[in-house]
């Protein structure tokens, strides 16, 4: 796999660990009781968690690769995997509750506020709008190999809305290319995401987070894995016919992109035929869930219920 989708999973030195965890004592003391200490780093395991519960009442854990011990009071892995309870088993205290699959899925309300829009737009008529995007930075180019597949393969049966992230350095090129081309328009760091999707009929997109999102919304795609912790979990929600699974980006091309686009053209109904059923899987509840759940854990006995959020 290629350098750009590595990601250093190894876990932190004793030495960093002591700092931070000491980092994390002083600023908690600033702060004054706190219920709950919430963790998202890969890099960070029991050896960090179990010091910081001198400072706080529960640890929760935000994890996706189960490589690792916790030291949790409660753990969320919103991914789709068979094994999933498995996969924990062994890492977990006994008494840690763990939830697991896209049920928890953490989504930003305006992604259920926008399920009501969809589901008018499921059943669309004439010309397909389709939308691309590939993370804030977009490090692999996918971006860029989108336009030119579309380039070398779009007529005027379908539009395209491709937002590029603030952090992608090749907004300038980006837009110079699109404006080459009819029914293309550039979004530059947009915060109407969730609109952009549910006007939407089809997406081209990295895995992560927006999977989530689209089946929220009933919006299928073509994914492609931008790192390598996407791999696993895009193959099994491929497995379930719930994505177009195109590749890691190492693997990708301009062709890739219009090998696709040519595929959604020829046979429209069968990409958009199954809106309802993604979004079964996502219903946009997941983030109330999670937070009922704290909520309820730190209910079962005294506390501020003041939460700190502790990740990359």
């Amino acid at each position: 796999m290629d350098e750009r989708l590595s990601m250093d999973h190894r876990l932190w030195n004793a030495g960093a660990v002591s700092a931070h965890v000491a980092d994390v004592g002083r600023t908690l003391a600033s702060i004054g009781a706190v219920d709950w200490l919430v963790i998202d780093n890969y890099g960070l395991d029991a050896g960090f968690e179990s010091p910081c519960r001198n400072f706080v009442r529960h640890v929760a854990v935000i994890d996706d690769l189960a490589n690792r011990e916790h030291d949790a009071t409660l753990l969320v892995d919103q991914n789709l995997f068979q094994d999933a309870d498995e996969r924990y088993r062994a890492l977990l205290p006994v008494n840690c509750l763990t939830l697991l699959g896209p049920r928890y899925a953490l989504l930003r309300e305006e992604f259920r506020a926008q399920r009501e829009a969809r589901v008018e737009r499921i059943a669309p008529s004439g010309a397909l709008n389709v939308l691309a995007f590939f993370g804030g930075g977009d490090n692999s180019n996918e971006t860029e190999k989108f336009l030119l597949g579309w380039r070398d393969s779009v007529d005027g049966n379908l539009s395209a809305d491709v937002v590029v992230g603030g952090g992608n350095p090749k907004i300038d090129r980006l837009r110079s290319l699109a404006a080459t081309m009819q029914h293309v328009r550039i979004h530059h760091q947009t915060l109407e995401m969730a609109s952009l999707m549910a006007g939407s009929d089809y997406a081209f997109g990295a895995s992560g987070i927006a999977n989530w999102e689209r089946l929220c919304l009933g919006l299928n795609a073509s994914v492609v894995c931008v790192a390598e912790n996407q791999v696993q979990p895009a193959r099994a929600l491929a497995q379930e016919g719930l994505i177009d699974y195109i590749g890691s980006a190492d693997e990708t091309s301009p062709s890739t992109y219009a090998q696709a686009l040519h595929r959604l053209k020829a046979n429209p109904t069968d990409y958009l035929r199954h809106a309802e059923r993604l979004m079964n899987y996502v219903d946009g509840l997941g983030a109330r869930r999670v937070a009922r759940a704290i909520l309820n854990r730190a209910s079962q006995g005294r506390g501020t219920r003041s939460f700190i959020h502790f990740g990359t």
